[in-house]
């Protein structure tokens, strides 16, 4: 069974001191740091494009400064935090520059418990800096690891107000193939409890379809790609202020989840929000089919002619209908 993971703590002693454990997605670029010093280790300069967190070196001392090759655009993370991979076993600091090492662009302190954590994006291509301190900027000769890596970059529905319309396609809405929900951040929605549980973060999606003027019923699929455990959750008002209608959450990585919505008022938009499990991310399929759907039939007629049926219609109205497909059943 899945289980919640306590995002804070509170902790009693003569005064109350509440602590925050940031969740392993958390960095933070603030402004401040320590000045370059002149001792450069390791002496090459590191480049990768792997998101998940590579050794820069494991004998690094405090006062030390290394070299990275970044491209414009891009997204990268420093850490010392042990849930990364990265080690520090004193109060420690970290702070990022361009390679001239007297332009500071982002520094982090106390970012998971005493240890630093820097997450930035180039605006440039070339080459930064990053330097470990022992609080309060001193050196020390106690081996530390680093580790970084470059980041996803955010999808364009990464928040409500960048939904992706999801448009009627043969009476199914649809966002045709394969979604990918790598690199998205918390838009900061309240996480509900879907089916009885309830995540520690949610990196999401979002999506929007509108019904038709007579409104009704809909079924929300989202299908997981291998290792995806997806949430799938219906909301509606505005991006400002979202109101949670309903939400699913039964299946685990790779599962299939089916979102039943009853009752949808006419000519609205309703928004999709899909996350994984505890700050996953990943791919999977999403379509809405139902009786909501952005058509308004005004007539239907069929009548025998010799050996076949001849069928009219007529619609009312139409939204973004490419088609009509008649089908008929043997009895």
């Amino acid at each position: 069974m899945k289980k919640i993971t306590p995002i804070f703590r509170v902790l009693l002693v003569s005064f109350v001191v509440i602590s925050f454990a940031f969740p392993s997605d958390a960095q933070e670029c603030r402004t401040g740091g320590c000045s370059i010093s002149a001792t450069q280790f390791p002496t090459s300069t590191q480049s990768t494009t792997s998101s998940t967190f590579v050794t820069v070196s494991t004998v690094i001392f405090a006062g030390e400064w290394q070299r990275y090759s970044v491209t414009s655009g891009n997204s990268y993370e420093w850490s010392l935090c042990s849930a990364d991979g990265g080690s520090a076993s004193y109060d420690s600091q970290l702070t990022l520059y361009q390679d001239n090492g007297t332009t500071l662009l982002c520094y982090s302190d106390d970012n998971c418990g005493d240890d630093a954590k820097i997450g930035w994006t180039a605006t440039f291509t070339g080459f930064v800096r990053t330097q470990v301190n022992q609080y309060d900027c001193a050196t020390n000769s106690t081996f530390t690891t680093l580790v970084w890596r470059q980041t996803a970059v955010a999808p364009s529905n990464d928040n409500c107000t960048g939904a992706s319309n999801l448009t009627p396609t043969a009476g199914v809405f649809t966002n045709p193939g394969s979604q990918n929900s790598a690199g998205a951040t918390s838009s900061g929605v309240a996480i509900p409890a879907c089916s009885g549980f309830t995540s520690s973060s949610a990196l999401d999606v979002w999506y929007k379809f509108t019904t038709d003027p007579t409104g009704g019923d809909a079924t929300v699929t989202v299908v997981g790609g291998t290792g995806f455990d997806p949430t799938v959750q219906c909301l509606s008002g505005s991006c400002a202020s979202p109101t949670s209608i309903s939400c699913v959450d039964l299946t685990s990585g790779g599962g299939t989840e089916v979102l039943t919505l009853t009752g949808l008022s006419a000519s609205t938009t309703y928004f999709l929000r899909v996350y994984g499990w505890a700050g996953g991310t990943g791919t999977f399929t999403i379509n809405v089919a139902g009786t909501a759907l952005p058509l308004e039939l005004g007539s239907f007629k069929g009548a025998v002619e010799q050996n076949c049926n001849r069928l009219q219609w007529e619609t009312i109205t139409e939204k973004n209908v490419q088609w009509h497909i008649v089908e008929r059943s043997q009895d």
